[in-house]
């Protein structure tokens, strides 16, 4: 495996291919607060697009958000069907007109994101204050990203 193939695995870069690419989410890390909403965008070569949203690690899992979706663009309100949200999440885009091969070989994926709900928002202040306070560095999630808003989203910390 490559060093780009293994930078990949990791979920922090998008899988972008011939046939399209995620425009958001894009950037890692992301973070979205569940009942928010974000518009998803990409540029794709595909007429008509399905996407699926699923924990990365549990692809059995994936949630079909939408099937033959024209547009280049998807408004979510944030839900995970998840109740354990430790692991990040990845949106994935196929040929709608594709055949069943193409659609479990082919594609493309936007970075990892992770989404938080209330019970989230009291672990978030406990480390940021032990972070001020100097105790804990946790590398994964500096500097993550809370996003909702405009088709491109808009940024606001939590």
């Amino acid at each position: 495996m490559s060093c780009q193939e293994m930078k990949d695995a990791s979920g922090r870069h998008p899988r972008d291919s011939v046939n399209g690419s995620f425009i958001f989410p894009r950037t890692y890390p992301l973070t979205f607060r569940e009942g928010s909403s974000i518009n998803i965008s990409w540029s794709k070569t595909y007429e008509n697009i399905n996407l699926y949203f699923y924990q990365r690690g549990k692809v059995a899992n994936s949630v079909q958000l939408v099937t033959n979706l024209a547009t280049e663009w998807y408004q979510w309100e944030v839900h995970a069907e998840e109740t354990n949200l430790t692991n990040p999440f990845v949106f994935r885009i196929v040929n709608a007109q594709g055949t069943t091969e193409e659609q479990n070989g082919e594609g493309f994926w936007s970075t990892s994101c992770r989404i938080f709900n209330h019970s989230h928002v009291i672990y978030a202040f406990l480390i940021a204050r032990n972070i001020l306070k100097g105790s804990v560095i946790d590398n994964d999630r500096d500097e993550d990203r809370s996003y909702s808003g405009s088709k491109y989203g808009s940024r606001d910390a939590w």
